[in-house]
């Protein structure tokens, strides 16, 4: 990546504060960010990275502070995809005005047989001044490495599938003339092709690229500096994702070494402040019983007085040591219950063969786990991942008529005592209506609101309904209900989606100690490759 010192974003000291807040959200916050640089920004959920980003974008203002721009931003959302009701070209020229209002002319032009060919070869002339065919032949090259065939820039948008249009978007972002791009968990619904397209883009990108994601490997193959949004404030950190826990780590460590130091002087101070007090109240009572013998009640005054002022300064003393003490934040971790598991064989799976109507989506598949496994299934979006966990599951039959003329043949076979537990990608709305309390019987409640305390889901929140709640924090509900269930199982599908890294980390962790077998569906090449010793690829 070319690299320039020309300034593109500086924020200068922002603090904001939400009406009814206390405490601000954050404040003090400042970044630069020049041509070149590529930077994550990281915080747990709920700690204010997407108000910053709205800041950044305009959408929001800063309760103080100043933001400096410089060039064409654009951003990716969380959710954000290519929409609208006209073709894909022309929703992807939308961002190009100049350029939009001359295709416009140009296509009316043609429909109606060019009334005016005069006309019409100067909006003809003018498009090409603006680089329109150079922007089309860009357009088209990216389309091709996405795989799409090029007739697409013909079809309705609203005709495309959801990471069809989010793939589009992508494209739309990078051949814009922008600046500053801004990407908001950018690998959420994108498969590894995609996630690798996007990689190369963002490594070849002349501009500045700011990115909140979880998606810890994708960072590391992307970013060079990484900024924390902790405490109210951002912190940074030279280097990539892993450089940055590495950093973290040993910080970790030297506060923990420098508060372990500072105690062990504070104890041994305390113990000779106590010494000096004892002997200060004997002097003092000597000095009392002396009498008549002024000379001896003289000198217990004057060592009692040495006695006191010895004792301030230690007492001093401790209070510095004290307010010198390193900051550390509590380490949280959660970990699914003990369970047991038999030996052998834990799912048996032959000749697995499914299909919609023309489209068969998985042929001839067979697996073999035994107990305590842990198998990974990767694949591109619509290669069968979803079907086979539903097959896994039972919720799609086997060698029957299916509904919507699908077809399948094969056996699915399970060990006596396995009991499946399943993370899905998505909430069921069933439950929108009811309170995470309500998800807990009263014997679990103290256990849940432990273990979703420690991660960061606060007690207030129980008797809220679940439709009000972030989707990390229903994440987060789905996560603990299911290890509350204690299965010898678990099926997860993209669990990682929706949280921020300090939880991955901790579900990453939690994972390493299941004694159960784990079948993992997910484009997180970092947890994958953590967990996993085995994979299918469909």
């Amino acid at each position: 990546m070319p690299f320039s010192q020309e300034l593109v974003l500086q924020l200068k000291n922002l603090s904001f504060n939400y009406e009814g807040m206390i405490d601000p959200l954050f404040q003090d916050v400042s970044l630069t960010l020049y041509h070149g640089d590529c930077v994550a920004l990281l915080g747990r959920n709920g700690i204010g990275k997407s108000t910053l980003l709205n800041i950044v974008m305009q959408n929001l203002v800063a309760s103080d502070g100043e933001v400096i721009h410089s060039g064409e931003i654009a951003m990716l959302s969380q959710q954000d995809e290519l929409g609208g009701e006209e073709t894909v070209l022309t929703a992807l020229l939308e961002s190009h005005t100049e350029l939009s209002e001359c295709y416009n002319e140009i296509a009316k032009a043609e429909l109606e047989g060019l009334p005016d060919p005069m006309y019409y070869a100067d909006v003809m002339a003018k498009f090409t001044d603006l680089g329109g065919f150079d922007l089309l032949g860009r357009i088209e090259i990216e389309l091709t490495t996405l795989g799409f065939e090029k007739t697409i820039l013909e079809r309705s948008v609203h005709a495309l599938s959801g990471g069809e249009r989010r793939l589009l978007k992508l494209v739309n972002l990078f051949v814009s003339s922008s600046d500053l791009l801004i990407f908001d968990e950018p690998t959420n619904y994108l498969d590894e092709a995609a996630i690798l397209f996007l990689i190369e883009k963002i490594r070849a990108f002349e501009g500045a690229c700011l990115i909140v994601s979880h998606d810890r490997w994708f960072l590391d193959q992307t970013v060079s500096k990484v900024l924390e949004l902790e405490h109210g404030t951002v912190r940074e950190y030279q280097g990539n994702y892993t450089v940055f826990r590495e950093t973290k780590d040993n910080i970790f460590k030297q506060k923990l070494k420098q508060k372990d130091k500072l105690e062990s002087e504070i104890s041994k101070l305390e113990v000779v402040e106590r010494t000096y007090k004892i002997w200060g109240a004997r002097k003092e009572k000597e000095k009392s019983g002396a009498m008549d013998k002024g000379f001896i009640g003289a000198r217990a005054a004057r060592l009692n007085k040495r006695g006191i002022l010895a004792k301030e300064r230690i007492t001093n003393r401790i209070k510095t040591l004290k307010e010198t003490k390193p900051h550390i934040d509590k380490h949280y971790s959660i970990s699914f219950p003990e369970i047991t598991t038999p030996s052998g064989s834990c799912v048996l799976v032959q000749n697995l063969s499914y299909s919609y109507g023309d489209n068969q989506v998985l042929d001839n598949v067979s697996i073999s786990l035994t107990w305590g496994e842990r198998f990974a299934i990767v694949g591109a979006n619509g290669s069968g991942k979803s079907t086979l966990i539903k097959v896994l599951l039972g919720k799609l039959l086997l060698g029957k008529l299916l509904v919507g003329g699908a077809t399948s043949s094969g056996t699915v076979l399970w060990a006596k005592g396995s009991t499946l537990g399943y993370l899905p990608q998505l909430w069921d709305v069933n439950l929108n209506q009811r309170t995470i309390a309500e998800l807990f019987s009263d014997s679990e409640s103290e256990q849940a609101r432990l273990i979703l305390g420690a991660l960061h889901v606060k007690g207030h929140l129980f008797d809220r309904k679940l439709e009000t709640l972030s989707e990390g924090q229903k994440q987060k509900v789905r996560l603990v209900r299911l290890m509350l269930d204690k299965p010898n199982i678990l099926i997860f599908d993209e669990p990682t989606t929706h949280l921020d890294y300090q939880s991955i980390e901790m579900l990453e962790a939690a994972l390493r100690g299941f004694s159960g077998t784990l079948v993992l569906v997910s484009h997180d090449r970092y947890l994958r490759e953590a967990l996993c010793n085995r994979e299918l690829k469909l």
